[in-house]
């Protein structure tokens, strides 16, 4: 699908107003270095898990409204299974079709930010 190039233009505007910010997350829960260290490995390692378990199973709909954050452990839970087991077993019926994987942007943000 190809985009106009106004809409392209002004997505390009909108976002570079609008900084991702959950990298806060962690230097406001856990501002111990030994603590932030901790959670920021179990968060890469759930996110990885996730998002892998997430591309096998064929879940699609995979947004910053349907994940939530552990905020004691920092690892990711998933909601909105209902649907998206659904649509998985319409889809495994029909056909083994694949979702294309994205990985949100404030979610990438907050990787690449304490992934250093």
């Amino acid at each position: 699908m190809k985009l106009h190039p106004h809409a392209t233009r002004v997505a390009l505007q909108i976002t570079t107003r609008l900084l991702p910010v959950f990298h806060n997350f962690f230097l406001e829960f856990f501002p111990r270095p030994s603590d932030w260290y901790q959670r920021r490995l179990a968060y890469s390692r759930s996110m990885a898990t996730n998002s892998i378990v997430g591309y096998v199973t064929g879940l699609g709909d995979r947004h910053t409204q349907n994940i939530l954050i552990h905020t004691h452990t920092a690892e990711i839970v998933h909601v909105d299974f209902g649907v998206a087991f659904e649509s998985v077993r319409v889809r495994l019926v029909c056909a083994c079709v694949h979702v294309a994987f994205t990985f949100p942007r404030s979610l990438r943000a907050v990787w690449i930010a304490v992934s250093w």
